[in-house]
């Protein structure tokens, strides 16, 4: 017979890895404003006549369902991308969290 393996993870560990990504977000989004400020400040500086376009896209979870918009479609294609890794991940982390 073949012995069995079971994936063990505990409430505490789940808890510890949230709160990990929680503090990631929050960290990328003050480093992402403090990068934007001190980029902004310099460009005035060096190109005060010529301007640059700037390209956005984002994703908006309504439950499952991921809302992408973008500029472009470029950016919404990486929107997409990006919304779709993280519906993935998040239907990890509920399949993980009811197997418990």
């Amino acid at each position: 017979m073949k012995p069995k393996i079971y994936l063990v993870i505990s409430q505490q560990l789940l808890l510890a890895i949230g709160l990990s990504f929680v503090f990631l977000g929050i960290l990328t989004i003050i480093v992402g404003i403090l990068v934007e400020i001190l980029r902004g400040t310099n460009e005035r500086k060096d190109h005060q006549e010529e301007k640059s376009k700037t390209e956005y896209g984002g994703v908006i979870f309504i439950g499952p369902i991921p809302i992408v918009f973008g500029s472009n479609k470029d950016m919404a294609k990486l929107a997409l991308i990006i919304g779709v890794i993280m519906f993935v991940f998040i239907v990890l982390i509920i399949i993980l969290s009811t197997i418990m």
